[in-house]
């Protein structure tokens, strides 16, 4: 989590829907920041796209505190994250290796975007999703 105002919002948020927030703040990178244009109720467009060098890009394995993958009930992971750094790409996965040595369901949100994917890194991410893994 950023050290900033937008990642004390989405805490907030989070913690005022009652998700229980386990965030280790990193006051050297900002919140990632995605605008989009609804130019129709069919069409977007992106018009800002500030995830490089983000919090999320940052994610290391050591971020991961110990047990809480393996007590979870489920683990929800997104193709965003996947894609925002070889970093955080390592993070995903380790958290899912941890998920696959317990009972945790991993659901798996692809959440393509073209612009961080290219095709072959989206297949290479998302070839590598463990057997039962959920994904929508």
């Amino acid at each position: 989590m950023a050290a900033d105002e937008s990642g004390a919002l989405v805490t907030g948020r989070l913690l005022t829907e009652d998700v229980d927030v386990h965030a280790v703040v990193d006051p050297g990178a900002p919140t990632g920041l995605l605008i989009k244009e609804r130019r129709t109720a069919a069409l977007r467009r992106v018009l800002l796209y500030c995830r490089d060098a983000s919090t999320g890009s940052r994610l290391r394995p050591a971020d991961l505190p110990g047990g809480l993958v393996e007590a979870a009930d489920i683990l929800y992971v997104t193709g965003i994250t996947l894609a925002l750094s070889a970093d955080a790409a390592v993070t995903v996965h380790a958290a899912v290796g941890r998920a696959a040595t317990s009972s945790t369901t991993v659901c798996l949100d692809v959440d393509h975007r073209s612009r961080p994917w290219t095709a072959e890194k989206t297949e290479l991410a998302l070839g590598e999703a463990p057997p039962g893994t959920v994904t929508r």
